[in-house]
């Protein structure tokens, strides 16, 4: 790679990790303010509650007409009184509250209203009631005193509610009925939340004076006890609204903000990033098995078996006992982690960038999708041998020279002396056929290849049951897949039937085929279609 190229791929990378990590801190920026308004709504939403005290009452006067019977103007309260005597009715309302913590917004509102009421005694319903408002305060008042005190007083005239609910019993000759004049004062207390649990933040005093008898005796109700303490909750305000608004805004442009990173991350990367991920990755979390070496190791001297992934190279190490080794090339396109064993066999298992090939890396067999894969439940232990090579087939016998052709008599001339013709070469005589040697040991294997990888064998421990397998015969062998990271059976089709090796030249154990699926049956097929139609 030119000095160039490696400077280029340098600023390239450089460029890009510098714009991951300004993404990289936009993110983190974003997702911190979404924590903070996250936060900071969830302490502003919550209602705190504030406990109050109420405090409730009526006071009347009853002031009389001038008689010859009382000296006093008037009738305190809780007495009975003549109708015929009563002059007007003044009552004073009051209504008094203290927040056990200040600085509470609220509000209230009050009305003061009287109604005339006449009801059928047979059924108690009212047939007459017309309500009039003595005083109201109109909209919510608002607060942020602790205490609010509340004083209304109402003059009733008691004379001319009697005599109107005269007139209207007598008018339509009423006589199951009775009246009264009722007078009610109600306050609401306004908060942000409703009140809490079934209190209710309304307080209500009303008084009923009899009407048409000859003596009255005035009910009072109050819905407040003295010194009655209740529960309102209230809210922080608008800024719990402005929190939540930008919270959620926060999180939006956060959550887009780590897509675009993830897409550039994704679209920017190229092969010697993802080969650089790959080496990273596996040194990372393998350091302590690992051990870096700075020349190129001398493979000469050894028999080299690809493995296909770095988990195979652990259990090789865990088997032999043997230290992984660790090149990688200047250019930063190819690692080879290397396990040499004392038996001249080196495993070697490699990661390239997809643009770099080396002829000493082999790529993972690729499972087939379409392959049904039964998970093996036994783990059978993998073997590694020495790939033996084909026998050379033996060189054709050279074809031997042709005889020269005779030269046209010339024209009469002294006759010279014939030359002697000139001897035929001896054929050469056809080389002996090789004697296998007895193998001490042996153990009989055979090699399968691949659909997939047709130049790449890989041999297997086979237990004949009397028969030989052949090139073409289909074979069930265990293998691993690497994206289940399982060990699986597959077909694979032999491409060289039994042979024998030294059992002692093994430093790994091998697989065993686990059956035989065919021997060759689209041959026989067709050998017997062919015998069909000569007959």
């Amino acid at each position: 790679m030119s000095e160039a190229e490696k400077k280029r791929r340098a600023r390239y990378i450089k460029n890009r990790e510098k714009w991951i990590i300004i993404l990289s801190s936009v993110i983190a920026g974003l997702t911190v303010a979404t924590i903070i308004f996250s936060f900071a709504f969830a302490s502003l939403n919550n209602s705190y509650n504030v406990s109050y005290t109420e405090r409730g009452g009526i006071d009347y006067r009853v002031y009389l007409k001038e008689n010859e019977f009382y000296d006093e103007q008037y009738q305190d309260m809780n007495e009975a009184y003549v109708t015929s005597l009563i002059d007007d009715v003044v009552v004073n309302f009051h209504y008094d509250m203290v927040m056990g913590k200040g600085d509470v917004d609220y509000g209230y509102t009050y009305t003061l209203e009287s109604a005339l009421e006449i009801i059928d005694t047979t059924s108690d319903i009212p047939i007459y009631n017309p309500v009039k408002v003595l005083k109201e305060s109109g909209d919510s008042l608002d607060s942020k005193n602790t205490k609010l005190s509340i004083n209304e007083i109402a003059v009733l005239n008691y004379v001319e509610y009697n005599e109107l609910a005269t007139d209207f019993i007598e008018t339509y000759g009423l006589t199951k009925t009775k009246s009264n004049l009722v007078v009610t004062f109600n306050v609401t207390i306004i908060s942000d939340f409703e009140n809490l649990g079934n209190s209710s933040n309304t307080y209500t005093s009303q008084l009923r004076i009899p009407l048409t008898t000859e003596t009255v005796n005035v009910e009072m109700f109050t819905s407040v006890p003295e010194a009655a303490t209740k529960t309102i909750a209230c809210s922080r305000g608008f800024g719990s609204e402005v929190c939540k608004i930008a919270a959620i805004i926060f999180g939006i442009v956060d959550g887009l903000a780590i897509i675009f990173l993830l897409a550039f991350i994704y679209l920017t990367r190229t092969e010697d990033i993802t080969y650089a991920t790959k080496v990273k990755r596996i040194v990372s979390r393998y350091k302590s098995y690992i051990q870096k070496i700075n020349n190129i190791f001398d493979m000469s001297r050894y028999d080299v078996v690809s493995v296909n992934t770095f988990d195979e190279m652990l259990e090789i190490r865990d088997t032999i006992q043997a230290p992984i080794l660790m090149y990688e090339n200047e250019d930063k396109t190819s690692t080879m982690f290397i396990i040499p064993s004392e038996h001249k066999l080196l495993y070697l298992f490699t990661i390239t960038m997809d643009s770099f090939v080396t002829p000493l890396a082999e790529e993972p067999i690729i499972e087939e999708e379409a392959i049904t894969e039964e998970i093996i439940e036994e783990i059978v232990e993998e073997e590694s041998v020495e790939e033996i090579a084909e026998e050379p087939e033996p060189e054709p016998e050279p074809e031997p020279e042709p005889e020269p052709e005779p030269e046209p008599e010339p024209e009469p001339e002294p006759e010279p002396e014939p030359e002697p013709e000139p001897e035929p070469e001896p054929e050469p005589e056809p080389e002996p056929e090789p004697v296998e040697e007895e193998i001490p040991n042996a153990v009989d294997v055979i090699d399968v290849v691949w659909p997939e990888t047709k130049d790449k064998n890989k041999s297997y421990r086979y237990d004949p049951d009397g028969e030989t397998l052949e090139e073409g015969d289909i074979v069930l062998v265990p293998t691993r897949d690497i994206a289940s990271n399982k060990d699986v059976v597959r077909e694979a089709e032999v491409s060289r039937g039994n042979y024998k090796i030294d059992s002692t030249t093994l430093s790994h154990p091998l697989r065993k085929i686990i059956s035989v699926v065919r021997r060759k049956a689209e041959k026989v097929f067709i050998s017997m279609i062919n015998a069909d139609e000569k007959e």
